[in-house]
């Protein structure tokens, strides 16, 4: 029989959050060694010692802010997170009539995601496209590219641009039309019959969402040592702030977000930009 560690992380399998947390950090060390107790401690600002005694102990439980940061630091996706604090809420209580309320949410969650995950078929051709796209950085790039209906007309146009051979477009077209982001004719690989008004997100539940956004940046900084000063800006900033701050911070740059994404969607498609932030927290 195989260990439990070598099976894919189930949630909806536990009855014990602590024990869900123990086993999701042990599953994610495997492609993330730094990931530590001691980490996800500072994330939660508690001891380390703190949260490892929690974590082992009956009678002691994380609070629900302390158990949604910690969630979110474990990359729970949210139906997960509010899963994790039913059975959180479940083992904290000592009312009976609560405790089997709570029990029969838990019990009705589980059976609906379970059933959901033996039914739900895994497409290997559609993981291996998301994963060919996401791991080719030039892919988004002449994605949106083609919105613009000159290069649609002649992707080879973005070669010179880009700095690409035909083979390397050659293959980035094949990954967009093999992801059901645009159509290629059958007779005549660099002939875009239609590229498909959808821009993929990947938010940051998505597993492969950093790695490619990591493969993408080492991209940019070259292109941004290329550019002229006049076809860039460039913003770099240190301050200190409270963390009531650094949430209202977080808001406005979400808003600012949102008005770009407005400003792209209803202005026309002549030139393609790219835009990249980066707000976290040093000390």
């Amino acid at each position: 029989m195989a260990k439990r560690d070598e099976q894919p992380f189930q949630l909806y399998a536990f009855d014990d959050y602590k024990q869900a947390i123990k086993a999701r950090v042990k599953n994610l060390q495997a492609s993330r060694p730094s990931l530590t107790m001691k980490r996800l401690a500072e994330r939660i600002r508690v001891q380390s010692t703190y949260l490892s005694r929690v974590l082992n102990s009956e009678s002691s439980h994380l609070s629900e802010d302390q158990l949604y940061t910690l969630g979110r630091q474990l990359e729970f996706l949210p139906d997960e997170l509010d899963f994790i604090q039913l059975l959180r809420s479940h083992q904290a209580s000592d009312e009976p009539h609560r405790r089997q309320m709570l029990y029969s949410r838990i019990d009705q969650q589980r059976k609906s995601r379970l059933a959901s995950a033996e039914t739900k078929p895994f497409h290997l051709e559609a993981f291996q496209s998301e994963v060919a796209y996401l791991f080719t950085p030039l892919a988004i790039v002449v994605h949106v590219a083609l919105f613009i209906k000159s290069y649609q007309k002649n992707p080879r146009l973005l070669c010179p641009q880009l700095g690409i051979s035909d083979a390397a477009l050659k293959n980035i077209l094949q990954i967009l039309d093999a992801s059901d982001y645009v159509v290629l004719a059958d007779d005549d690989p660099f002939k875009v019959l239609e590229v498909k008004s959808k821009y993929p997100h990947f938010g940051r539940e998505h597993p492969l969402m950093r790695a490619h956004q990591t493969t993408l940046k080492t991209m940019l900084q070259s292109r941004l040592n290329q550019t002229a000063e006049s076809e860039k800006e460039s913003f770099l900033v240190t301050f200190s702030m409270d963390e009531a701050g650094f949430k209202k911070v977080s808001d406005e740059f979400r808003k600012f977000v949102s008005k770009v994404q407005s400003v792209s969607f209803d202005g026309k498609h002549t030139n393609v930009y790219q835009l990249s932030f980066d707000f976290l927290k040093w000390i």
